[in-house]
């Protein structure tokens, strides 16, 4: 048998580095600190914003983000992934005025506009998004001691 059979019979998730840590225990110990980082931002967002007389807060949203249980390999790009979600049970909610459910976290993060908007009230008729995923990425970039690499999606 050649090395390179041999090595595609390796499991990558458990290799260890001289802190003793595998891939695995690194990759989903960072997803949780990256997760963290991003849920800062989103508690900044309920923060600064009080809803009062406008509408009823669930905070389900606040509640939604997760770190997925599977762990991914990408053996063509050479590459271990696991992905942050966002529970669909908590992150979609009913139109105020009924109609298609929203889901929150992209109308956070990019913002929502009515068509006719003669009110013209920020987060009511109009909001101009929340950077909250990039702002909690650069969070934890601060200290990123694996050079973790986090692909997500930039507004624009």
């Amino acid at each position: 048998m050649s090395l390179a059979d041999r090595l595609k019979d390796i499991d990558v998730t458990q290799l260890r580095l001289k802190n003793g840590m595998t891939m695995e225990q690194i990759l989903r110990q960072e997803a949780e600190r990256l997760k963290q980082c991003i849920q800062n931002r989103i508690d900044e967002f309920y923060d600064n914003h009080d809803p009062s007389g406008e509408y009823e807060r669930t905070f389900a949203f606040q509640q939604s983000l997760t770190v997925d249980d599977v762990l991914e390999i990408d053996i063509e790009n050479n590459k271990l992934k696991i992905y942050l979600l966002f529970d669909d049970d908590l992150a979609y909610h009913p139109s105020l005025w009924g109609g298609n459910l929203g889901f929150v976290p992209a109308l956070i993060y990019y913002g929502w506009s009515w068509k006719n908007d003669t009110i013209h009230r920020r987060y009511f008729s109009y909001f101009e998004g929340f950077d909250y995923l990039g702002l909690g990425i650069q969070d934890y970039e601060q200290n990123n001691p694996y050079g973790i690499i986090i692909d997500y999606p930039k507004r624009t």
